[in-house]
């Protein structure tokens, strides 16, 4: 849902109530660009031992959130696409030649 719908359904009281989080927030979160890469993501998880990035826009508008276990995902995916492409290169397909009728 859009903030816009869960706000139709705060009552007045709801909209008044609040959480205090800000000891749980760090004042300079890691960010990556949203047109950022992949890998250069995954080099800032391994090189400074993150647990989640901030994704923001070119104004640095928070638009996501990238975690260590989604890149995990993704670093699976691409390991099982490296095996296979490694398996199409190592298998030798061997055809018989084509016989031209026009050549016996």
């Amino acid at each position: 849902p859009t903030g816009d719908e869960i706000g139709e359904h705060l009552s007045h009281d709801d909209e008044l109530k609040y959480v205090y989080i800000a000891p749980y927030m760090q004042i300079a979160p890691m960010s990556i660009q949203g047109h950022g890469s992949a890998e250069r993501a995954y080099e800032i998880f391994r090189s400074l031992g993150l647990r989640s990035i901030l994704v923001v826009d070119k104004h640095s508008r928070p638009i996501g959130i990238i975690t260590r276990h989604e890149l995990a995902l993704l670093e699976e995916i691409g390991e099982n696409e490296h095996k296979v492409k490694q398996k199409k290169r190592s298998t030798l397909l061997y055809s018989q030649p084509h016989k031209d009728t026009q050549f016996e």
